[in-house]
C-alpha cells in the first residue's frame, strides 16, 4: 500500500523557531521523532532545513516540494536545493496556493527555480534542463510511489500528456527540447491536455468546465470577501 503524507516543513524562519521553542527540536527532527521519515512523505517548501535535518532525510522515501515563486513573493527564503540533491533527496516542483503565487504556472515555477539555483550555487551547470524537467514528471511520480503508473510516456502507464504549440516566435530555433521547456515555453503554449487518455483541454479550451461561469463565481467571491473586510 502506498502511504503519502503532505506536510508543511519550514517555510519561514518563524516556523522553525516556534518548533524549537515548543518541542526543543528542529522541525524535521520533530517529524522524524514522530515517525514521518519512515513513511513516504512529501514535505512542502523546506526553506529553513538545516544540514542535520537534511542528513535525517537522506536515504528515506521522503521528498521536498519546491515552491520557489511562493518563497520569493513572501520573502520566506531560498531552500538549499544543491545540498538537497547532493544527498539524493528527491525534489519535485510545486506552486503553493494563489495567496502566495498568483498564477500557479508550473512551467514558470520550473524556469525560475532552475535559473535561481544556478545563481545560488554559483554554478551555471547546476540542475541541467533535463534534470529540472524530471522534477515535474518522473521524479514527481517517484515521490508519490507511482512511477510504475505515471511520470513518463510508456506502454502500460496512464496516458497523461500535454501537447505544446511550438509554432510561436519564441520557440524558434529549437535546439534542445528540454532547454526550451524549461527556459522558453510558457503555459499559454499548452494547446491540449489529456488525463488518462481523455482530452480535458482542446485548442486551449477546457472541455468540462464553463470558463464564463467560473469567472462569474470568482467575481462573486471577490465581492463577498471585500464586503466582509469592509
Amino acid at each position: 500500500m502506498i502511504c503519502c503524507c503532505i506536510c508543511i516543513s519550514v517555510k519561514t524562519r518563524q516556523e522553525r523557531d516556534n518548533c524549537l521553542q515548543e518541542h526543543g527540536l528542529l522541525p524535521m527532527q520533530y517529524l522524524h521523532q514522530l515517525g514521518f521519515t519512515e513513511r513516504r512523505c512529501v514535505f512542502a517548501h523546506g526553506v529553513w532545513l538545516s544540514e542535520e535535518e537534511l542528513d535525517l532525510m537522506a536515504g528515506t522515501s521522503c521528498s521536498i516540494a519546491v515552491c520557489t515563486d511562493s518563497n520569493l513573493k513572501l520573502s520566506s527564503g531560498i531552500l538549499p536545493l544543491k545540498a538537497i540533491r547532493e544527498r539524493g533527496i528527491k525534489s519535485v516542483m510545486a506552486t503553493d496556493g494563489v495567496a502566495s503565487n498568483n498564477n500557479l504556472d508550473i512551467l514558470q515555477e520550473l524556469s525560475t527555480t532552475a535559473k535561481l539555483h544556478k545563481a545560488v550555487a554559483e554554478d551555471p551547470e547546476f540542475l541541467p534542463a533535463r534534470e529540472a524537467f524530471a522534477m515535474l514528471t518522473i521524479d514527481a511520480a517517484r515521490a508519490l510511489g507511482k512511477d510504475d503508473q505515471l511520470g513518463s510516456l510508456e506502454v502500460g502507464k496512464a496516458a497523461d500528456l500535454c501537447i505544446i504549440d511550438m509554432g510561436c516566435l519564441q520557440s524558434h530555433p529549437l535546439y534542445n527540447p528540454y532547454s526550451h521547456l524549461v527556459y522558453a515555453v510558457s503555459s499559454s503554449q499548452i494547446r491540449d491536455v489529456l488525463v488518462a487518455g481523455r482530452i480535458v483541454v482542446q485548442n486551449h479550451q477546457p472541455l468540462f468546465i464553463d470558463p464564463a461561469a467560473l469567472i462569474d463565481k470568482a467575481k462573486y467571491w471577490k465581492n463577498k470577501i471585500l464586503s466582509e473586510i469592509r
